[in-house]
């Protein structure tokens, strides 16, 4: 492998364990781009995984990331829901980037987040994880325990909605349709939404699917009228933009299972939003 194509693998992989501690692809590329300049400035004629050498250090200076600038520990204690990584970035087979499981990673301890990544994509030992994190091995292995726990009790069994299901679901919401919502959705739907400190956000609603689809219905009002939808795709799944005046209102993204969608995530946080 020539030198630059195994330089951008590592970036890649340095992105992809990054984006999933901080949820934030602009904050994985500021950290992957960090990492690869402390793997060039290192000895490593001693490395024999190269992919797991920089995923360590990526996570390392992710978690420090996070503690060392109070607002972002603040924003990662409640985060919400992180950004889809789009298709310009190249990705980390090993790292599953669907949205679902993102959104279910950062519902964990950035500390768990870090080591349920690194254990699980890359096997490394808990030692060199601990070593890496600046833990013990205990630790590491107490937290990977508790993440692969809290996995087994979560539904992440979907698939990302295709966007044929995306436009079903927004012309639904559109023409005001509560019966074509429900039959779009399966008996354990559950809306996740971040709309962070200066933009509205729904909750969680996971009564029945009759109620949140009264809701979905008169949600436009929130956001007024001359919303455009634009619909996107990205390795983390197709997700649907709504426009208003030029600008990015919300992001809604969905999971399907056989009985149909069963997930909903909807951000409204402009700090994010801005981005896209």
């Amino acid at each position: 492998m020539r030198k630059n194509d195994e330089a951008d693998l590592l970036w890649h992989t340095a992105f992809g364990v990054a984006y999933r501690i901080l949820g934030l692809p602009w904050q994985a590329e500021d950290v992957a781009q960090l990492t690869l300049e402390r793997w060039v400035s290192t000895d490593h004629k001693d490395v024999t995984l190269p992919a797991a050498f920089v995923a360590r250090i990526s996570a390392n200076i992710a978690l420090n990331l996070i503690r060392s600038e109070k607002r972002i520990s603040e924003k990662h204690k409640a985060f919400g829901l992180p950004l889809p990584v789009m298709d310009d970035h190249r990705v980390e087979t090993r790292i599953d980037l669907s949205y679902a499981m993102s959104a279910w990673v950062m519902h964990l301890p950035p500390f768990m987040r870090a080591v349920f990544v690194l254990r699980s994509a890359f096997d490394l030992k808990f030692e060199d994880i601990a070593d890496a994190l600046g833990k013990s091995s205990a630790a590491c292995r107490q937290s990977f325990s508790r993440a692969r726990r809290k996995l087994a009790e979560t539904e992440i069994n979907g698939r990302s909605a295709d966007q044929e299901t995306l436009v079903e679901l927004v012309t639904c919401i559109q023409q005001g349709d509560e019966a074509g919502l429900i039959a779009l959705m399966s008996r354990d739907i559950a809306l996740e939404s971040d709309g962070g400190a200066s933009a509205p956000a729904f909750g969680k609603i996971v009564d029945s699917r009759e109620r949140l689809a009264r809701f979905l219905v008169v949600s436009p009002r929130i956001f007024g009228d001359g919303l455009v939808p634009v619909f996107v795709q990205s390795h983390s799944g197709d997700f649907v933009l709504l426009r208003q005046n030029g600008h990015v209102r919300l992001m809604l993204l969905a999971s399907s299972s056989e009985e149909g969608i069963h997930r909903l995530f909807a951000v409204s946080d402009p700090e994010k939003l801005e981005r896209l």
